[in-house]
Formats: C-alpha cells, sequence, structure tokens
C-alpha cells in the first residue's frame, strides 16, 4: 500500500485554544480583582454627605473607568463576534438543511462505525462535509460529496469529521474566534487563535489517517475536491468544522512540503506582555492614587468633625 506521510507531526491543537482561554479570562479576572478591592471605598463613600468626600468619590468613580472600560472592550468585541458568529451558522445551516433527504443504511452505518450518532444528507451538487453544534455536534454531507467519493475515501473524511465532534471543534472556533477578535489588541491572541484554527484540522487530518493506517484515502478525497474546484463552505464566518481544501493541506498533499503553522512569535508575545503589564499598571495606579486621595480627605473631614 502507497503511504504519503503528513509531514510536520501532530501538533497539539487543543493547547492554544487553551491558552488563548487562559489569556482572555486571566486579563478579565485581573483587572476584576482590582475593581472588587477598590470598590467598597467607593460604597463607603457615597453614604457620607461631606462634600470633599463626594469629590473625592467622583475621583475614585472616575478611576474605576481605566479596568473597567478594558473589560467591557473585551467582552463587548467578544459578544459581538459571538453573535455574527451564531447568525452566520444559522443562516448557513439553515439553508442546507431545507433541503435534507433521507440518509442510506449504507451511509448510517459508516458513520456509526466511525464514532458519529447524528449525520444529516443534504441534496447539493457540491461536494461538502462538516461538523456543526455546540452541546451535540452532528455531521452534515451532501449527495455531491457522497458522490464524489469512494467507500475508502469517504469513510477516511467521517473520520476526520468524528475527531471535529469529539473535540467540540465548533464551540472551540466560536470561542476561539470571539477572544481573538476581543483581544484585537495583544499580538498574541492572534497567534493563538490562528494556531489552533490551522491545528485542529491538522489533528483531525492525523486522526483519521492513524486509524486508517494510511493517508491515501484522505489525500485522495482532497486531491478530488481539488479537481472539482475546492467547494468550501464559509468558515471563516461560521463556527462549524469543515472539510475544505486549505493552503496547508495543498502544502503536504502537492508539494510534500512542511505545514507552516501560525507560531508564537517571540516580539509578538513580549509586546502583549508589556501591554498587558501597562493594562494592570494603569489600572493600579489610577485606583491607588484616588484611593489614597479618599483616605486623606476621610481622615481630614474625620477631624474636623472631632474639633467641632
Amino acid at each position: 500500500m502507497i503511504e504519503i506521510h503528513w509531514r510536520g507531526g501532530r501538533p497539539g491543537a487543543d493547547g492554544p485554544f487553551y491558552a488563548l482561554l487562559i489569556l482572555g479570562l486571566g486579563l478579565v479576572a485581573g483587572l476584576l480583582g482590582f475593581i472588587l478591592h477598590y470598590s467598597p471605598a467607593v460604597a463607603a463613600q457615597a453614604v457620607d454627605a461631606c462634600l470633599a468626600v463626594s469629590e473625592s468619590t467622583y475621583t475614585l468613580s472616575t478611576a474605576l473607568l481605566v479596568p473597567w472600560s478594558f473589560i467591557s472592550i473585551v467582552v463587548g468585541f467578544a459578544l459581538v463576534s459571538v453573535v455574527w458568529q451564531l447568525l452566520a451558522t444559522r443562516h448557513l445551516i439553515g439553508s442546507l438543511l431545507r433541503r435534507r433527504v433521507p440518509v442510506p443504511d449504507e451511509l448510517t452505518s459508516a458513520a456509526r462505525a466511525v464514532g458519529i450518532e447524528a449525520l444529516d444528507l443534504v441534496e447539493d451538487k457540491r461536494p461538502l462535509a462538516f461538523c456543526y453544534g455546540f452541546a451535540h455536534p452532528a455531521v452534515c454531507l451532501t449527495t455531491g460529496m457522497l458522490d464524489l467519493l469512494n467507500a475508502d475515501e469517504l469513510r477516511a473524511v467521517l473520520l476526520h469529521e468524528a475527531h471535529h465532534v469529539v473535540s467540540r471543534d465548533p464551540l472551540k472556533i466560536l470561542i476561539s474566534r470571539a477572544l481573538g477578535i476581543g483581544l484585537f489588541f495583544l499580538p498574541a491572541a492572534q497567534d493563538l487563535r490562528d494556531r489552533y484554527l490551522v491545528g485542529k484540522e491538522i489533528a483531525a487530518d492525523a486522526s483519521a489517517a492513524r486509524v486508517v493506517r494510511s493517508e491515501l484515502p484522505l489525500a485522495s478525497a482532497l486531491l478530488k475536491l481539488l479537481s472539482h474546484g475546492g467547494a468550501t463552505l464559509p468558515s471563516t464566518v461560521a463556527a462549524i468544522g469543515a472539510f475544505n481544501l486549505t493552503e496547508e493541506r495543498i502544502q503536504r498533499m502537492v508539494r510534500g512540503a512542511p505545514v507552516e503553522r501560525a507560531r508564537l512569535d517571540g516580539r509578538r508575545l513580549l509586546l502583549s506582555g508589556l501591554v498587558v503589564g501597562l493594562i494592570y499598571l494603569a489600572s493600579y495606579l489610577s485606583l491607588a492614587a484616588a484611593a489614597q486621595a479618599a483616605t486623606s480627605v476621610d481622615e481630614c473631614s474625620q477631624t474636623t468633625l472631632v474639633g467641632r
């Protein structure tokens, strides 16, 4: 049997995703820590009727805007990305599933044999296959894909999509893109997002090849897609794990070149660390200075009251 060995190794596809998740949650949690630490001072001053203390309260409240602004930017942009992806995914899935047809028993058996329980077959001449859904991922095939591939190639494609199902990649794609948008000011966040989006496909390919003990069926399926114009889905906006023809796959399949995955450039990583440090420093200095001023005014007002 002819073996076509994928070059570039088998990456830990989920590593960049979890690193991105930790980066986003860590930044927001740190800023919330500043807010929770200094908010009691605001609450205590709010009940004080003294004009000077009220002015100090205004100063401290203004200082709280620094961490709140960054939290609002991250969360706001991420939510916009989530909504956009959900709408795009709903529109795409809805338009395809309206043409759903009965699944042949042979296809159902082949899908269950590789661990896919939920499978949809859609009447469409384009050869398409993708994984969709967040809580309970499912796989969708078109009749065009079914007509294009032989049994071995179809099994390899199903194994590829089964990896996306088990890994819950549609949900991870949704989150990684949202965090990439929310953390747009951190170059490392963009690198981690891109590294995950490429790595998940390489991992799914490697998983399918490992089961069938050959890369030939998957490579043959990709070549057929290439010969048919490389029909693809708009996976750049929809949260799906699509069996698309990508530049990385062409590198490995046609030229035999190593896959150039997005790397964590040291300078971009250092720049991201500096940006995070400056955000924390600005939040701390503004809040600490305002809290110190509030304490001084409060002590002064108490001294005045005692003098009276």
